[in-house]
């Protein structure tokens, strides 16, 4: 570990990382824009100052005797639950417990030792040292600003297509790429703006009923307005990463988070009941999970289980280089940007026309298209990033009390928790893992100053 820290401290990449980073926060503090933003975002969260708004918010979202007996029951359970790499590990034991389909013992082995990996980059992340940096009203007004300029994104796309995808589930299919991604970025504007409120009242600069009715009001309205474009994946991110963000400041304990949990899956359930009565299939609630965790895992055991076959009569091995050698990797930037040479087709449709399958993608878990792609020395490689990356979101966040660190936090999370099923392989997901790999990097930046 000595020689790690001595070589992020003398190598000189990361040495002009810092600089970069170091001269973007200086710009940003003497920019007039901020201050105007600044100013702006003042006016947008002091609205819930109005004393009859602030009367009915109360009562609507913090009746005094039920969260009396929600704390009661806090008191009693009392331990921490947020311990990222035993969540992972347990929802991916869940993931697999709760399918209707049985994976192979190949394919079983293949997971496991990846996960290994994944705890051991956590656990090497979690060593790196963090230092407070004087980042939060910067983040506030950013927060303000991206949640903006994402809910403009959001209308349009909703305006465009001049149907709701929640109501008619078709007409996904005509959402603007471009502006539904960008829409996605208002669940992590949500994020950072919930942190800021909650990192102030673990500050002692507001009152705890104040701060849980403004994070639960802002919360509800974010997964709301996120859950009109029709992707079970954002909602369940939001609900989770809000989650996440209460529990991380205490305005929540365990017995809200095991509630909110269950809550997140029996809402995704039911959204997914909805879209197939919508589209003409009879399925029940209860069927939802069970049959569409099953077929994704099969298709996850499929390609495992082929992986082997090839290796053992073809004499190539593929169980270890995979079979598509990063084209799918990089069929998650060239379908989204067309300057970049590659697959036009996205990672799940690649993996769907594996199975000849067309019009519809598929997914795999998360390891599914990595282990056709790469085999399994890429899927070690890349569970071990995850959980490096991971592993430094939760240190900053647990060491430094940052609103921008819990909020990446819990958003890429939230992300890693859903992507067991649907995988990792959408452009504003890298997007996200990459801006806080940077966060991460900016506040070592700023402890090497002091």
């Amino acid at each position: 570990m000595y020689l790690l820290k001595n070589s992020f401290r003398y190598s000189r990449f990361v040495s002009i990382i810092f600089s970069l980073v170091t001269f973007s926060i200086n710009s940003l503090r003497r920019s007039r824009f901020v201050a105007l933003l600044s100013f702006t975002a003042e006016k947008i969260i002091n609205i819930y100052s109005i004393s009859c708004l602030r009367r009915f918010v109360n009562s609507l979202f913090y009746p005094a005797r039920l969260w009396g007996f929600i704390d009661r029951l806090n008191s009693r359970l009392n331990f921490n639950l947020l311990k990222p790499d035993r969540i992972f590990i347990l929802a991916y034991a869940s993931f697999i417990l709760v399918s209707s389909y049985t994976i192979s013992l190949k394919a079983l082995v293949f997971l496991l030792v990846t996960l290994v990996f994944f705890v051991f980059g956590f656990t090497l992340a979690r060593r790196v040292s963090f230092t407070r940096a004087d980042f939060e009203s910067a983040s506030l007004k950013a927060g303000v600003l991206l949640y903006l300029f994402s809910l403009l994104c959001l209308m349009l796309d909703i305006y465009y297509v001049r149907e709701i995808p929640l109501l008619e589930p078709i007409a996904r299919k005509k959402l603007s790429v471009l502006l539904t991604y960008t829409s996605t970025f208002i669940v992590l504007a949500g994020l950072i703006i919930a942190s800021y409120i909650a990192w102030e009242y673990y500050n002692g600069r507001r009152n705890r009923s104040d701060a849980r009715v403004k994070v639960f009001a802002l919360a509800l309205t974010t997964t709301f307005l996120v859950t009109l474009l029709g992707f079970r994946t954002q909602t369940l991110v939001s609900l989770l990463g809000f989650t996440f963000v209460m529990y991380r400041y205490a305005l929540i304990g365990n017995f809200e988070i095991i509630s909110a949990m269950a809550s997140g899956l029996l809402a995704i359930s039911a959204l997914g009941a909805y879209r197939a009565i919508r589209i003409g299939y009879a399925l029940g609630i209860s069927h939802v999970i069970g049959k569409r965790v099953g077929v994704t895992l099969s298709i996850y055991n499929y390609i495992v289980n082929n992986l082997f076959y090839v290796s053992h009569f073809s004499g190539y091995n593929v169980l270890l280089t995979g079979v598509y050698h990063g084209r799918i990797a990089i069929a998650t930037f060239s379908s989204f940007l067309s300057f970049i040479p590659g697959p036009s087709l996205g990672p799940r449709t690649i993996v769907a026309r594996e199975f000849g399958v067309t019009g519809v993608t598929l997914t795999s878990t998360l390891l599914g298209p990595v282990s056709l792609d790469l085999g399994l020395i890429g899927s070690i490689l890349f569970l071990f990033i995850l959980g490096v990356i991971i592993g430094l979101a939760f240190k900053n966040s647990i060491a430094t009390a940052s609103p921008l660190a819990t909020a990446f936090f819990s958003i890429l999370f939230a992300y890693l928790l859903v992507g067991i099923e649907t995988g990792l392989v959408d452009f504003n997901v890298f997007v996200l893992f990459s801006v806080s790999l940077f966060i991460s990097i900016a506040y070592m930046a700023e402890g090497r100053k002091r």
